[in-house]
């Protein structure tokens, strides 16, 4: 297999079927907008905006710690202030409403690299809501290929199939 393969829309919703309810969502604004897993953690309210999805920041890899302010960092190779535009099909905004009706936004107060505070409300915060502490990517990796073994998409070694 083609380490660089795309997975068919039945293995993208496998694994969604089989991923930690709270990062579903993740699945499908990796699939069907093509955000990074960074970025996808980084999703918050202000992102939608009718059928487009304006990403600016993306998790900081040491959002984790405690004494981490900057949890959320310009984009890869783009300045302060600077984004990117996707569009989001109507199922991802269907998907996205759902998920905020399951799991409510959580306020996240943070320094932009800039060095100004910022406050939104983050769609993927960790299981201790509310004490600003973020998911990075290594903590959604665990989750990610818990998801892929349960759906059977990866052998026993944590090869694809």
């Amino acid at each position: 297999m083609d380490e660089d393969e795309i997975p068919t829309l039945a293995e993208v919703r496998l694994l969604h079927e089989h991923m930690s309810p709270q990062y579903k969502l993740t699945v499908w604004l990796q699939a069907g907008a093509g955000l990074r897993v960074s970025e996808a953690l980084a999703f918050h309210v202000g992102c939608l905006r009718n059928d487009v999805i304006r990403i600016r920041w993306q998790i900081s890899s040491k959002a984790h710690r405690e004494d981490c302010k900057t949890r959320l960092v310009p984009l890869k190779h783009r300045e302060e202030g600077e984004y990117r535009d996707v569009p989001a099909a109507g199922f991802l905004c269907a998907e996205i409403a759902a998920h905020e009706e399951l799991w409510k936004p959580v306020p996240l107060t943070f320094q932009t690299a800039a060095g100004k505070t910022r406050q939104v409300e983050v769609f993927f915060a960790p299981c201790e809501r509310g004490k600003g502490i973020m998911p990075t990517a290594n903590t959604y990796t665990y989750h990610f290929k818990k998801a892929c073994v349960a759906a059977g998409l990866v052998d026993a070694e944590g090869k694809p199939k």
